[in-house]
């Protein structure tokens, strides 16, 4: 978490059109706690980029984090902390790494620079909290892909429910990174289908504006801890809420998609419901946005065009445009109802059985029980659906081709 002030008045436009406002200071003595902001360290930098290309005037100053975290009124921290991660983007880094013990494995005690990152008690934590009521602010995002906010969403999803049997009400907010993060609209769009988040907003935001709230959660550099890399991503995600993942149910590690509100495209449900009279409806996705992941194209046509020809009780549906060139009776493309995270969250509920690479598709088939089996090129695939009762898995040896 980095607190700064800037030099000028600046509004910076968010991919989904929303505007966030900076204000300068008209003099050292005029900076009220709304004209000091907090972020992430992955968005103050990009936030410096935009000012940068800006002009060379626009800048901003970092202000020292115990100067403000010792007002009385900042809220109180929940979870694992990670204090001094804005080192980690000096040239520091390597010296206090050498200096101090940089533990990679999971422990009682770890250490992380010149600070002990305990596993803490996310119930001792909140203990002694006499109120009933409890608001929460969630600082940062969740991962770049589906995938990592999906599972980070899981374990949130605990952490809410743990909460909820101490106190009445619980109001959790997220304040997403959103300078230069292209996916801030997808990423606004999953968190805010989750019922127990009550709102989300970009960052950056102000003093005034977080001491409003009990308590908060900052997930800078969480992706980058060393210890989380050995877990899944649902259990690194309940060890930074202070759970212990070894005490929470692999049954309870589930995702959940709200689609009861989604309005759907008159025109996309019409032709499911047609093609679902035809036959059983097998969703094909050969492709990821890696391209390592993916199967070749020519591979994958001929893989489709063998589905086609082999099962004629099942139609084959994609998401993606697979060759644009393939019309058969029992193959629909459906990529250009897939627009968002909805949409295509909203197909792969239709479907009965599902043929994918290694994307997000099969975090989303397995919260609608969709049967699912995914090609994977990563070693120790059951590592990634480890807590997934409807996935199977292949294995793929990824080698290069001797030319």
């Amino acid at each position: 978490m980095i607190f700064f002030s800037v030099n000028q008045d600046v509004n910076v436009k968010l991919m989904d059109g929303s505007i966030v406002r900076y204000s300068k200071a008209l003099t050292k003595s005029n900076l009220s706690d709304e004209l000091i902001y907090l972020s992430t360290i992955d968005d103050f930098n990009n936030l410096n980029k935009i000012f940068s290309s800006i002009g060379k005037k626009y800048k901003t100053k970092v202000i020292s984090n115990t100067f403000i975290k010792n007002l009385h009124k900042f809220p109180i921290q929940l979870g694992s902390s990670n204090q001094n991660e804005f080192l980690k983007d000096t040239n520091d880094f390597d010296e206090y790494k050498k200096k101090f013990n940089f533990n990679e494995k999971i422990s009682e005690e770890l250490s992380v620079l010149n600070n002990d990152i305990k596993i803490v008690d996310l119930n001792k934590q909140i203990s002694y909290i006499s109120k009933k009521n409890i608001s929460i602010v969630i600082i940062g995002k969740f991962g770049e892909s589906i995938s990592d906010i999906l599972c980070a969403l899981s374990a949130l999803r605990i952490f809410y429910n743990i909460l909820n049997k101490q106190f009445n009400i619980t109001k959790l907010d997220i304040f997403l990174d959103s300078s230069k993060n292209s996916n801030y609209l997808r990423d606004k769009l999953i968190c805010a289908n989750q019922i127990f988040v009550n709102n989300v907003y970009p960052l950056s935001i102000n003093i005034k504006k977080i001491c409003e709230y009990d308590f908060y959660i900052d997930t800078s550099c969480v992706l980058n801890q060393s210890y989380y890399n050995c877990l899944s991503k649902i259990d690194k995600w309940l060890v930074k809420f202070g759970i212990n993942y070894q005490k929470i149910k692999d049954i309870q590690k589930y995702n959940i998609i709200n689609i009861d509100l989604y309005k759907v495209d008159i025109n996309l449900k019409k032709l499911l419901e047609q093609i679902k009279l035809k036959g059983k409806l097998l969703l094909y996705n050969p492709y990821s946005t890696f391209d390592d992941k993916s199967i070749p194209k020519d591979i994958a046509v001929k893989f489709l065009q063998d589905f086609i020809s082999l099962n004629s009780e099942y139609i084959v549906v994609s998401t993606t445009s697979i060759h644009r060139n393939i019309t058969y009776d029992n193959y629909v493309d459906l990529s250009l109802y897939s627009k968002n995270f909805l949409d295509f969250s909203y197909i792969i509920s239709q479907m009965d059985y599902i043929l994918t690479v290694n994307t997000s598709m099969y975090h989303i088939s397995d919260s609608f029980f969709i049967p699912t089996i995914v090609i994977f090129i990563d070693e120790n695939p059951q590592n990634y659906i480890k807590y997934y009762s409807m996935i199977k898995t292949i294995y793929i040896n990824n080698k290069i081709k001797n030319f």
